[in-house]
């Protein structure tokens, strides 16, 4: 059996939750190092960050909401989410484990780093880079 403990090494990942944000803050910007998916976690994806905004905490779990909300800010290849500039909203949500209120982040804005994104070319002719800045309707 895959050890997601031996894949993240001593001392483990200090994933950021909306509860260790400090009184009184409730957005929180971010860029992403690279993000991936470890077995054996309840959330599907980690985002590694490039800097630790709350000391000790250097990823954030992604549930399925907002990678859903990623994928139609940034696309849905993750390996290209690196280097992306994430702002998350600290929102009331029901864990869903024990159906307990409590605090979650969620999505409201990516940008992609835009030296990473490709150019594309639509059907219909003229290539172009997709937009820079995108926020969540």
């Amino acid at each position: 059996m895959p050890s997601a403990t031996e894949l993240i090494g001593p001392g483990g990942i200090g994933l950021l939750r909306a509860s260790d944000l400090p009184a009184g803050t409730t957005q929180i910007s971010v860029v992403f190092d690279h993000v991936e998916h470890l077995e054996n976690l309840a959330s599907p994806l980690i985002a590694h960050l490039t800097e630790e905004v709350i000391p000790g905490r250097g990823a954030i779990p992604l549930n399925k909401t907002n990678i859903r909300a990623l994928v139609e800010l940034l696309g849905d290849d993750y390996e290209q989410w690196a280097g992306a500039n994430v702002t998350f909203t600290k929102v009331p949500v029901n864990n869903p484990q024990t159906k307990a209120a409590t605090w979650g982040l969620r999505v409201m804005s990516a940008k992609p780093d835009v030296s990473r994104v490709p150019w594309e070319a639509p059907s219909g002719g003229k290539a172009q880079a997709r937009p820079q800045t995108q926020q969540r309707r």
